[in-house]
This record gives C-alpha cells, structure tokens and sequence, in this order.
C-alpha cells in the first residue's frame, strides 16, 4: 500500500495523455508501466511523455522482444557461426541490434540505480525500494549494491501495457459488458471523482471482468515444445488458463467463470504473475497498476458516442511480444470521453 498513490497518479496522467494525443494510446500504455515502476523502484518521476530513461527502457523492450522471435532464434540455432561476422557485415543487422540493445540494457540497469545514489546523498531521496534495500546495505558493500542494482532493473516488464491493450480489447469486442461495468461504478461511486483502491471491494462486476480478461488473454507465450537439457523453462501459464476442466469453453470471454451467483469466486488467477522463487517481482504492485489503470478508462472513456460500428480484428501472435505488436487496435478512432470528464 505505500506505493498506491504513486499508482494513482501516474493512472492520472495516462488520462490526461490520452485525452490529448489518443491516436498515441500504445505509447500511452508503455510510459504509464515504465513510469510506473521507475518511480516505486527508484524514486524517479519522469516527464508525463518523452522521458529519456523511460523510452530507453521502452526501446530496449522492443529491440529485445523482436531479436527473440522464434524464426530469429531458429536461424540462428542451425547456422552458430552467424555470431562471429562482424556487425558492419552485409545482412547482419541483428548484430547491430544486438550492440544497441546491450548499450541501452547497461543504461537501463546503470542510470536509474545511480540516481537514486546520488539522490540518497543529496539527502533528497524518494521513499523507494532501492533506496530502502540501500539503507539496509552496509556503505562499500559492492556485491551488495550489485545484487540490488540488477534486482531491481528486472522489474521492468512488457507484461503491464500488453495487458492493459488486451483489456481495452476485450472491452471493444464486448460493449454489454463495457455498459455494465460503467453502470456498476457510476451507482455505487457517482460521476464527480475517479474510483481509488479503496473501491475495489464494492465493484464485484468489474472485479470480474478484470480477472476473466487476465485469463483470457494472458501474455505468456503458449504451444509447447521439445525441451533440451539445460533449457530456461517457461511455464505454459496460457495452457493453465484455458484448461478446459477448470474453465469450460476457455477460448470465449465469460464473466460467470468468476461470479457464477453475483458473488465473486475464490479465483483471482494469481497464477499469471507466476510460481516460486521466479515469480513476478512486483505481483501485487502489477495487479494494483492494472486495476487502477482498468477502472479509471471506464469511468472516463467509452465507446465512440455516436455509436457507429468499429471493425475490431485482433491479431494474435507467439513467442515474446511487445505492447505494441501484442493487440492491433486504433485507439483514437473508438473511444471517446464520457460526460463525466469533459
């Protein structure tokens, strides 16, 4: 909870942004979870848009999540002398990639951590994870600091905006289900202020509609495949989602799987952030993040006004993506605030 008003802002002014430049909603979706967790991690608040440490973590995302598709990595697996030609070398672009990405990586992992350093010792430090686990630290303590630096540029994820593109899918594909939600936080918190954490417990519907959204499309690479010795395994968190004994008829969006009687099920698929010691960092943040980000668009966007029908076709894909490529969909052309934030 010590972090929920960081939170909170930052949802604002994902608002904010995407009332003034919709037509840029995915890089909308992508600054709010850097920025996000730029600021819980190590207490620095970035530029509502364009901030040099956000887009570098968004640019090495990307160059990352598009050098590890599954072609690349098969090409690269059955010709290995591939990766001593020289960067400058015809059709090896993917080297040069890969130098970049490994320039913008040292960045990300170096910068932040330094800032807060020097934050700590101008004695004008925010209230961060780093700089609580730093006060912690005995001073000189370099394999320490070192464990901590790394530990924490692993909080940056794709997972948060790619979610945050499914659930504003799901809400275009399914406009009865948008009008419920938005009638249930219209009744139960009016239209004259935004909903905060403390709303979640009264909001049963939309609380469902999140969970079945994270099941539905969670953002997890699914399919198997044969699994060499000494192989990194991924979970199949998609397989678990749409385990047809546990969620009948899994690949369709259902409400009833976690409010069968009105009352919300047990089930929060927890699962997806998933399991042991290589389980997400930061689950409970990342689920409040979602929430927050959910809840407000509701109350303060909608379906376009005049009603008029959005030819909708989501494009699914394997392997690791990024928000930009995980949904297909035009922002600016389908939405459009409600009376209540105009």
């Amino acid at each position: 909870m010590t972090y929920r008003f960081v939170q909170i802002r930052k949802v604002y002014q994902l608002l904010v942004n995407f009332l003034e430049t919709p037509e840029e909603y995915s890089e909308h979706l992508q600054t709010l979870a850097a920025s996000a967790v730029m600021e819980v991690t190590y207490g620095y608040d970035s530029a509502p848009r364009h901030d040099a440490l956000v887009e570098a973590v968004e640019r090495s995302t990307n160059i990352l999540a598009k050098a590890l598709n599954p072609e690349g990595a098969a090409i690269l697996g059955a010709l290995p002398f591939l990766r001593h030609i020289p960067a400058w070398f015809p059709g090896a672009s993917f080297k040069r990639k890969t130098l970049e990405c490994q320039q913008l990586t040292v960045g990300v992992v170096k910068n932040p951590f330094q800032y807060t350093k020097q934050s700590i010792a101008a004695s004008t430090a925010k209230l961060s994870m780093v700089s609580d686990l730093l006060s912690r630290t005995e001073q000189g303590d370099y394999h320490q600091e070192l464990a901590i630096k790394h530990a924490s540029a692993s909080a940056f994820a794709e997972t948060s905006s790619s979610t945050l593109n499914v659930l504003m899918l799901a809400m275009f594909l399914h406009p009865d289900v948008q009008r419920k939600a938005q009638l249930e936080i219209d009744s139960i918190i009016g239209r004259d202020r935004l909903p905060d954490f403390s709303d979640r417990p009264s909001l049963p519907y939309v609380e469902a509609v999140f969970r079945e959204t994270l099941r539905w499309r969670p953002v997890a690479p699914p399919l198997g495949y044969f699994i060499p010795k000494g192989a990194v395994v991924i979970p199949n968190i998609w397989a678990m989602t749409h385990n047809e004994d546990k969620y009948p008829d899994s690949i369709n969006f259902k409400l009833e799987r976690f409010s069968p009687d009105g009352k919300l099920s047990h089930d929060n698929v927890g699962f997806i952030f998933g399991f042991g010691r290589r389980v997400c960092v930061g689950p409970h943040i990342a689920d409040a993040s979602l929430w927050a980000s959910f809840v407000s668009i509701l109350v303060t966007f909608s379906k376009d006004k005049q009603s008029n029908e959005i030819e909708v076709t989501p494009k699914w894909t394997v392997g690791i993506t990024t928000s930009r490529i995980c949904v297909a969909l035009t922002f600016g052309q389908g939405r459009a605030p409600r009376s209540c934030c105009k």
